[in-house]
C-alpha cells in the first residue's frame, strides 16, 4: 500500500512540473486537448488493455463539459473487463488548452486454484426435490483458473472433475492479438463421460438411466475468432468438432438417441455470434442494454453426422427509476429449423439458463420457445467494508455488500412438435410464474438469489440460484 501511495504522489509531482498547473481556470465551454494518459495501480495488467476502453486518446480534443459523462462510461467499460475491483477515471487539469487523464485501478486476484464441489443437476431445486438430495449426483475435483496471464487479459482454464460427471477441460483465450486491439482468439478442448444420462421426460420431469458402466463418452474441441470493432459490438466465428459414443444399454433404452441407430456420432459445428453490450456491469447490471444473437449449423461431412441448424436471440434492458429502485426485462427466443431432432440434442425451457421462475423442477421440451423475464427491485443495503487492516492482499481489502428486494414475473412458451402426451402439462401452452426474492451481490460480483415463486399450476416454493436472473 505504501508503494502505491508514493507512486501516486510521484505522479502528481510529474504533472505539476511538466504540465504548468499555475495556468488559468478551465471553463465548461473550453475545448481541451488530451496531453497525456496516466495509469496507476495496474501492477500486472498492460496499459494498452486499459487504454483500449478509453474513449479519449492522446491528442484528441473534447469539450470540458463532456468529460464527466465520458469518464463514467470509461469506468464502466474498464470494470467490465473483469480485471479490477475498483476503477476511477479523472481529469488532471493543466491549462486552458490541455488536460491529462488519470486512471486509477485496483486489480483483482487473478489466479484461482480451487476445489470443485457442485451439483450436477440443472439447478438446486432439481437436486433437492426431484433427486431426493442424492449425494451421488455431486461433482468434485480440482480446477485452475487464471484470468490475466501475462497482463493481457488472457484466460486459462484447466479442470479435472470426477463424481457424477467425469470431465477434463483445457481452455485458453486472448482478447487481442493485433495492433489495432480488435481481433482475438480462443480455444477449448474437453472430454466427459456419464454413468447416468437423461433418456426421457414424463410429466415434464427428466427421467434418467443409471448404470454401473459408462453410458456416454463425449469429446469436443472448438476454436473461435472474435472481432470487436468498437466499444460495444462483438462478433465471433467458431468451428468445433464433436464426437459422442454411447453404450448398447443406452441405445436399447433410447433407440433415437442419435436419430440414426448408431452407437457413435461425430460432426462439425460452425456458428456465428453477435452481441451488443452496453451495460454498466455485465455481472449484475442496473442500467443499459444487451442484444445477442447466434446461428449454428451442425454437420457437414459424413452421413452419420448430426445435421441441424438453430437460431437463438437474447435482448435485455435495465433502467434505474430513482430512489434506489430499478427495473429490468429480457426476452429470449430459440428456433430449431429441423422438423425432428435426436434426443441427444433436446432443448427447451428448464435447461440452463433458460427457465421460467417457479418451474425449476420442470423441463418443457420444445424445438421453438420464447422466454420473458421481468423484475422490479429496491436496493435495501449498499455497504463497502474496508478490511485493509486484516487482509494481507490488496486484492481483498474491500468487501462490497448490496442487498435487493425484488418482485418478479416470468412467462414462456415452448412448441413441442412431437406432441409428446407425457409432457402435455406444460408444453405447447403459455406458462407463467411470479414471486418475491432477495438478491445479494458481494465480493468479485458474486450473486446469490433466494426467491419464492408460484406458477400457473398452483405450486410454489423457495428457489436458490447463483447468478443474476436478467
Amino acid at each position: 500500500m505504501m508503494i502505491k501511495k508514493f507512486s501516486f504522489i510521484f505522479l502528481l509531482l510529474q504533472v505539476a512540473v511538466f504540465c504548468r498547473l499555475e495556468a488559468q481556470e478551465v471553463t465548461e465551454d473550453d475545448t481541451l486537448i488530451i496531453a497525456e494518459i496516466y495509469i496507476l495501480g495496474n501492477d500486472k495488467t498492460q496499459d494498452y488493455i486499459i487504454k483500449r476502453e478509453l474513449q479519449l486518446q492522446k491528442g484528441d480534443t473534447v469539450k470540458a463539459s463532456e468529460l464527466e459523462k465520458i469518464f463514467l462510461k470509461d469506468q464502466q467499460r474498464i470494470y467490465n473487463t473483469l480485471l479490477f475491483t475498483n476503477v476511477e477515471v479523472t481529469a488532471l487539469r493543466t491549462n486552458t488548452a490541455e488536460t491529462n487523464i488519470l486512471v486509477r485501478v485496483s486489480e483483482r486476484w487473478y489466479i484461482w486454484p480451487g476445489i470443485i464441489f457442485k451439483l450436477a443437476d440443472r439447478n438446486f431445486t432439481e437436486w433437492w426435490v426431484n433427486q431426493d438430495r442424492d449425494l451421488d449426483r455431486v461433482n468434485y475435483g480440482a480446477r485452475l483458473l487464471h484470468f490475466n496471464m501475462f497482463g493481457r487479459n488472457e484466460r486459462l482454464r484447466v479442470i479435472a472433475q470426477f463424481g457424477f460427471t467425469k470431465l477434463f477441460e483445457l481452455g485458453y483465450s486472448i482478447p487481442y492479438f493485433d495492433k489495432s486491439r480488435k481481433q482475438g482468439l480462443s480455444f477449448l478442448g474437453y472430454y466427459f463421460d456419464n454413468k447416468t444420462v437423461a433418456v426421457a421426460s414424463e410429466n415434464n420431469r427428466q427421467v434418467f438411466l443409471r448404470s454401473d458402466n459408462t453410458l456416454r463418452n463425449y469429446y469436443g474441441a472448438t476454436a473461435t475468432y472474435t472481432y470487436r470493432p468498437s466499444f460495444y459490438y462483438y462478433h465471433g466465428l467458431s468451428v468445433g468438432y464433436r464426437k459422442q459414443e454411447i453404450s448398447q444399454e443406452l441405445l436399447d433404452r433410447r433407440p433415437d438417441y442419435f436419430g440414426t441407430g448408431d452407437l457413435n456420432q461425430s460432426y462439425l459445428v460452425t456458428s456465428y455470434n453477435f452481441r451488443y453490450d452496453n451495460r454498466d456491469n455485465n455481472a449484475y447490471p442496473l442500467s443499459g442494454t444487451y442484444l445477442g444473437a447466434s446461428i449454428a449449423h451442425s454437420g457437414i461431412l459424413r452421413a452419420n453426422e448430426l445435421n441441424q441448424t438453430e437460431l437463438k436471440f437474447y435482448a435485455a434492458g435495465y433502467q434505474p427509476l430513482g430512489k434506489d429502485f430499478f427495473v429490468a426485462g429480457s426476452l429470449t427466443g430459440y428456433h430449431l429449423f429441423n422438423k425432428t431432432t435426436p434426443y441427444s440434442q433436446i432443448v427447451g425451457l428448464g435447461y440452463q439458463p433458460d427457465f421460467v421462475r417457479g418451474y425449476e423442477r420442470y423441463v418443457v421440451e420444445g424445438q421453438t420457445y420464447l422466454l420473458q423475464r421481468g423484475s422490479i427491485k429496491k436496493r435495501l443495503i449498499n455497504w463497502k467494508w474496508n478490511v485493509d487492516k486484516y487482509s494481507p492482499l490488496d486484492e481483498f481489502n474491500e468487501i462490497p455488500v448490496e442487498l435487493y428486494l425484488s418482485a418478479n414475473f416470468d412467462s414462456g412458451w415452448a412448441d413441442d412438435r412431437t406432441r409428446n402426451v407425457s409432457n402435455r402439462l406444460l408444453a405447447n401452452q403459455y406458462i407463467y410464474g411470479y414471486g418475491l426474492g432477495l438478491e445479494l451481490r458481494t465480493i468479485y460480483d458474486t450473486v446469490i438469489r433466494l426467491e419464492y415463486s408460484r406458477n400457473k399450476i398452483g405450486t410454489g416454493g423457495l428457489f436458490l440460484n447463483f447468478r443474476s436472473a436478467i
